[in-house]
């Protein structure tokens, strides 16, 4: 539970924290289990405390990862569940994986009764919305190696986890382009 507080995007006082815990519900996923599909309607949040999540979609029967949810954070489908709409993706457990879950209902019914508790859900959208800003922009203006530097950098761990092919279909690459990054740097 430590590093589900470290996360958050302000500091709890204890009887927050208290009516918080009491609405996690923890999920175990082996590898490949799925906590979203296309069609689905997001209303969860998910904090990642063991294994790794990810975000692909299908175009023409080819996954395009969107995204890689690693330990100690926090992950949705974002247009799914502030819009109140169908997702268009599928949130998949790469490796055996535990998560803290928070429904949207249990949340809403929180912030009635306790109003600082606001302040904690607009924080974690605003930090998903601000994630994904920087991964939008980096994608229209970065460069191949550029993308995979902001990687190196900000998701080191994730070089390790994820295959040579999913990784290049998150940065927007072929794996040829990949691999002649990675053997540049």
């Amino acid at each position: 539970m430590d590093s589900f507080q470290a996360a958050l995007p302000v500091p709890l006082l204890a009887t927050h924290w208290q009516l918080l815990q009491a609405i996690l519900l923890p999920i175990t996923l082996p590898k490949g289990g799925q906590v979203l599909r296309p069609g689905q309607q997001c209303d969860r949040i998910y904090f990642i405390r063991h294994g790794l999540l990810r975000h692909y979609l299908l175009d023409e029967g080819r996954e395009i990862n969107t995204h890689f949810a690693l330990p100690g954070t926090f992950t949705t489908d974002f247009a799914s569940l502030a819009g109140s709409k169908p997702s268009m993706l599928y949130l998949e457990a790469m490796k055996p994986t535990v998560l803290w879950v928070l429904s949207r209902g249990d949340m809403l019914g929180l912030y009635e009764r306790a109003t600082e508790l606001q302040a904690v859900g607009r924080g974690l959208m605003e930090q998903l919305l601000a994630q994904q800003q920087v991964r939008l922009e980096l994608l229209l203006r970065g460069t191949a190696a550029e993308r995979y530097h902001h990687v190196q950098q900000q998701q080191p761990e994730l070089l390790q986890a994820v295959s040579l092919r999913q990784l290049a279909s998150y940065l927007g690459v072929s794996r040829e382009t990949l691999s002649r990054v990675r053997g540049a740097c």
